[in-house]
């Protein structure tokens, strides 16, 4: 059943949008909220970043605008167009500068993608100045037993399995606020 669609100039197009009643994210506690304000302030301090040159860049707004508005969206888009890379982006960018809690899982067919994609991802925020490293920090990944993530992680690239498996234990998804799944 489709929704409703819209497409822009470039191919980039939300599909399909759920209709599941209204946007329930987990409660987080104070603490967590805490957390949260000292992790943006240690990576963000301020800092806004400039616009990329994917085709995804053009719907930001609207992808933004479906998420609060609703619990599920599907974005479609050719490949190369920054739906893996630039959307938790585009999510994490939002959290940090309206100062909500953020936790984004976004899956990946296959163990290399995962790692790759995450390596690019942090490489392309140049967020190594702040800390030392690319990966592990606030973008991390987990394939297998290899696990490159810290309290620090809000966009944590794994496999499906991996997501399938940590499903299994937080059925409700509580600390997840976005589940991002790659094909």
């Amino acid at each position: 059943m489709l929704a409703s669609s819209s497409k822009n100039n470039l191919g980039s197009q939300i599909l399909y949008k759920c209709r599941m009643g209204p946007k329930n994210l987990p409660h987080w506690s104070l603490q967590k909220a805490i957390d949260f304000e000292s992790c943006y302030r240690k990576y963000y301090n301020g800092k806004e970043f400039p616009p990329t040159n994917f085709p995804i860049e053009t719907s930001r707004q609207e992808i933004l605008a479906e998420l609060d508005e609703r619990r599920c969206i599907v974005v479609k888009g050719e490949t190369g167009s920054g739906k893996t890379t630039q959307v938790p982006l585009f999510i994490l960018d939002q959290c940090a500068k309206e100062n909500k809690a953020c936790n984004i899982w976004v899956t990946q067919p296959r163990r290399m993608a995962a790692i790759t994609i995450a390596d690019h991802v942090a490489k392309s925020r140049r967020w190594n100045d702040v800390v030392g490293a690319f990966v592990g920090k606030l973008i991390g990944y987990q394939v297998g037993l290899d696990r490159q993530a810290s309290d620090d992680t809000r966009i944590l690239y794994m496999t499906a399995g991996i997501a399938a498996n940590k499903m299994v234990g937080d059925r409700q998804l509580a600390n997840v606020t976005h589940l991002i799944i790659g094909l």
